[in-house]
Order: structure tokens, then sequence, then C-alpha cells
């Protein structure tokens, strides 16, 4: 009875813990997005010149290079980059702590999120 007790402690423990931090890393992935993605777009908004096309090949050359300085330990994609909108996803995973015991060594998460790509004057 009390070994039982206490493997689901552990486990209710495990889901605690390890949960808490595969919710934060959602929560950053998603954080991630939305900077990054925020970013490539302002980066194109002010050249007036640019064509479409042009504008949303700054905008991604903008969000990989923001991507990289401010979430260099995120795996980073660039979803679509369509119709004047950009959508990135970031993901990455976290090691468990009491999970491990159960044979789950790591938890994964990750956030999407688009940003629109507004013409200069309107």
């Amino acid at each position: 009875m009390i070994a039982c007790s206490i493997v689901a402690l552990l486990l209710a423990a495990g889901l605690a813990v390890d949960g808490s931090a595969q919710v934060h890393l959602r929560r950053t992935c998603a954080i991630a997005a939305a900077q990054v993605a925020r970013a490539g777009v302002d980066a194109a908004a002010g050249d007036r010149l640019q064509e479409a096309d042009q504008r949303m090949e700054i905008a991604k050359a903008a969000a990989r290079e923001a991507a990289s300085q401010l979430y260099p330990g995120l795996a980073f994609d660039i979803v679509s980059a369509t119709d004047g909108r950009l959508t990135v996803r970031f993901s990455g995973s976290v090691p468990t702590r009491f999970l491990r015991l159960a044979g789950v060594d790591h938890l994964d998460g990750s956030g999407n999120a688009t940003a629109d790509l507004v013409r200069p004057g309107g």
C-alpha cells in the first residue's frame, strides 16, 4: 500500500514539475513566434519602393535574423509567407526530471504566430 502511494506521489510530482516545464516551453515558443513574426513584417513595412514579393523576402530575412539572435536554442521555421502574411513556428523540447523514471526523457512544445504586412500608408 505504501509502495503504491509513493509511486502515485512520484507520478503526480512528475506531472506537476515536468508538465509546468512543458507549459513554459510552449509559452516561450508562442512569445518567440509573435516577436519574430512582428520583427519580420516591421522590417519590410517601411520600404515603399519594393513590390509585395520583395517586401515578403525582406520580412523573411529579418525574421530569420531575429530568430537566430533572440532565440538560438529553439528550432525556427517559416511556415508561410504569402498574401502579405508571415507565419512562423518555434519548437523545442525540455528534459524531464520525474517522468524520466517512467521512461519519458523529454517533452516537446511549439508555438506559431502570424503577422500581417500592412501596406505603407494604409
